[in-house]
């Protein structure tokens, strides 16, 4: 190892299970493989610091604070040569300015930081000015802090969007969501009768259920498909998550007359990811946004056909890798459907998509991403 390998402070969720951690234990793998590495030590954030009604994170305001300051100072304890945080809002409370807790953290951690943005929080389409002024306000604390040496991004969208808030691009490196490693899938028809499925047809939406993921858009073409598609929803709510989404969505579901068509797993243990997959005869990513998606990059590690929304994301894969993916109109479900009934009825199409799938996961391992992310380090080192 080089005299001068570098020691990381990662800070990230670990032990709770969630895709920010799934993509981080990746990463850390991958980047002990590099000789560039000599350390990597994991900094949590602290427990229940996401609250879910704003009088308890009124109270707390102080208490988290200085908890977030302790997560600091540890990452100074590790003797790192930088600090990487995996960042999401709610590792930090939340994304309200009272809840958010970004830069007691920043100001005290190892310096220098590199920031991996794997969401930019967005105000709702109906939001008033005072809204979309505070979501800016708590956008630019996370990402334009003066403490802060390199960003990282997955997409050229959020490439843009940080500019757009007022980051350097001299400071952003676009470094693309890396694929884990091909997966070994067991029996498509005990996987589907592992679920309850045999003999059903299965379109599935891997992942924790969010707003963003486009289900409603995938409920409502269901409706267009052969009564024995069955949209399976491989994933449950995330522990973070305190809104009603998971309770409007099964409530949509009832409304629909479509109970016996959809199943919901709740939370997969790692182990059974695979079986998942080899249940699944075409993948689903109706999303309304994306900064780089896990779940989509597990359906690329299954070597699984995927049918997704034409946001800006995943135009950026199809056009890294040509006919990837097939693209319907976001939000459009009777195209969506139209698109799910070719890929079903049509062998030679789906296993033609099947291959350029792996072809784009071997392009963008983990270890693709760990030589970038080195990279990144060697520039975030320089502006100490």
């Amino acid at each position: 190892m080089p005299a001068d390998a570098i020691c990381v402070a990662m800070f990230t969720q670990w032990s709770t299970p969630c895709g920010i951690a799934d993509y981080t234990r990746l990463l850390a793998a991958a980047l002990r493989r590099q000789p560039e590495i000599d350390r990597i030590s994991i900094v949590e954030p602290p427990d229940g610091s996401t609250t879910s009604t704003h009088w308890a994170a009124v109270r707390r305001y102080r208490k988290l604070r200085h908890e977030y300051r302790l997560r600091g100072a540890q990452t100074l304890g590790c003797a790192a040569d930088l600090t990487h945080v995996q960042h999401q809002y709610f590792f930090f409370g939340g994304v309200a300015a009272h809840k958010n807790h970004v830069t007691a953290f920043y100001e005290s951690a190892r310096k220098p930081i590199v920031v991996t943005v794997h969401e930019i929080a967005r105000p709702p389409v109906d939001a008033g000015r005072v809204v979309n002024r505070a979501i800016e306000v708590v956008n630019r604390a996370n990402f334009v802090h003066p403490t802060l040496a390199r960003l990282i991004v997955h997409t050229r969208d959020d490439f843009d969007r940080l500019v757009e808030m007022g980051v350097e691009a001299s400071k952003i490196d676009h470094i693309v969501h890396g694929v884990p490693p091909s997966m070994l899938l067991p029996d498509a028809t005990l996987a589907r009768a592992h679920f309850g499925l045999s003999n059903r047809r299965v379109i599935t939406i891997f992942g924790y259920l969010a707003r963003k993921k486009g289900h409603h858009v995938a409920l409502e073409a269901l409706k267009y498909l052969p009564e024995d598609v069955v949209l399976f929803l491989a994933g449950g709510k995330h522990p973070d998550d305190h809104t009603s989404y998971v309770a409007n969505l099964e409530g949509a579901i009832d409304a629909a007359g479509l109970k016996d068509r959809v199943l919901i797993t709740g939370y997969l243990p790692r182990e059974d990811v695979p079986t998942a997959l080899a249940a699944t005869n075409v993948a689903l990513a109706p999303y309304l946004q994306s900064s780089g998606s896990g779940s989509l990059s597990q359906f690329f590690a299954a070597g699984r056909a995927v049918v997704a929304s034409d946001i800006g994301p995943h135009r950026e894969i199809a056009e890294d890798q040509p006919s990837c993916l097939t693209l319907f109109p976001s939000g459009n479900a009777m195209q969506l459907a139209a698109a799910i009934d070719e890929l079903l009825n049509d062998e030679s199409v789906r296993i033609a998509l099947e291959r350029r799938t792996r072809d784009y996961a071997t392009r963008h391992s983990y270890d693709d991403s760990a030589r970038k992310t080195v990279a990144t380090y060697k520039l975030a080192m320089q502006h100490i």
